[in-house]
């Protein structure tokens, strides 16, 4: 699903037009879009950008601006939106919102190490407290206990039996650590919801660049951490590390340190994050099949994930 929306020569030089970038040379897809499309593209000044044309109207782009913009203050490797010769920072072209951005240097791992485990903790750290005021402007992120269940009802149609009784199973144990009083009371500010290993890339071993930033929204800390583990602390056999997970944590406490609750909850929001991407990858199954298109993720990946967090995942 690397692009949705298919854009003529006609339209990417139109866009290309409303910066001060230069002209239009070439561009070419990229092929790690899953819900929105990406190009890169090159100018006559030798220089190479990201196109992206967002697809959901649900993703809140001037929110993720804003957080782009202050986490680039703050020298964090993330590239901001660009602003149009006349200031805009999103233009529409075939009825949808397009974003222009510098591309960042590197590449995605496939299987990372403890020292870039490690540096991804550290980013998250360092992305939650320089983006700390704007999570009262930040709106609440949507996969609550709510959309859980209601994604969990309509998940019955594309798997079997046994894996929905393991996922009705997983989705209990979630509903039960969030009803717990001192989740409440948890650390909680901007998040970035999507750090997976497409999204970030490294360059000659050092982290050069954080991407994806459309699932930026306001939840607990601790989920984004959450949600980092359980993809960058996994095996080619979908089996969570515990070195990996430790070094994780370890770099993210170089910035901040975990408050005891949230040690405590952690085994909750492990299960949380899995169940949560475990659902969004079977309703793009979903889709997939009724559209005829290639399918998306593998959902049995978090099924996993989540299988082991119910057995008990300990890091702390």
């Amino acid at each position: 699903m690397a692009v949705v929306t298919e854009l003529p020569d006609t339209v990417v030089a139109e866009v290309v037009s409303q910066y001060d970038i230069g002209s239009l040379v070439e561009y070419w897809p990229a092929d790690d879009g899953v819900e929105n499309t990406n190009y890169f593209l090159r100018t006559s000044r030798g220089v190479e950008y990201v196109l992206t044309v967002v697809e959901s109207i649900s993703h809140h782009n001037d929110l993720m601006v804003r957080v782009l913009d202050v986490a680039y203050r703050n020298e964090l490797p993330v590239a901001p939106v660009m602003a149009s010769k006349t200031g805009a920072r999103e233009i529409y072209r075939l009825d949808k919102p397009m974003l222009l951005a510098p591309r960042l240097p590197g590449r995605h791992v496939d299987q990372p190490n403890e020292n870039q485990c490690g540096a991804i903790g550290k980013f998250l750290a360092m992305f939650h407290l320089c983006t700390s005021d704007l999570g009262r402007e930040a709106h609440e992120h949507p996969r609550n206990l709510s959309w859980l269940n209601h994604h969990a009802g309509l998940s019955k149609e594309v798997q079997s039996k046994t894996h929905q009784r393991e996922l009705i199973e997983a989705l209990d144990g979630v509903r039960i650590g969030l009803e717990r009083p001192e989740i409440e009371e948890l650390p909680r500010g901007v998040v970035h919801g999507d750090l997976f290993r497409d999204n970030a890339l490294f360059d000659d071993g050092k982290l050069s660049g954080v991407v994806d930033f459309h699932h930026t929204s306001q939840h607990y800390w601790i989920y984004d951490v959450a949600v980092a583990i359980n993809d960058w602390c996994t095996t080619e056999r979908h089996q969570l590390d515990k070195n990996r997970a430790v070094a994780l944590v370890a770099g993210y406490q170089e910035i901040r340190s975990f408050e005891d609750a949230e040690v405590a909850c952690y085994p909750t929001f492990g299960l949380y994050s899995a169940v949560a991407f475990w659902l969004s990858r079977l309703a793009a199954t979903s889709v997939d099949i009724e559209s005829g298109a290639r399918l998306s993720k593998d959902p049995d990946e978090f099924r996993q994930v989540s299988a082991q967090h119910m057995r008990g995942f300990s890091i702390f």
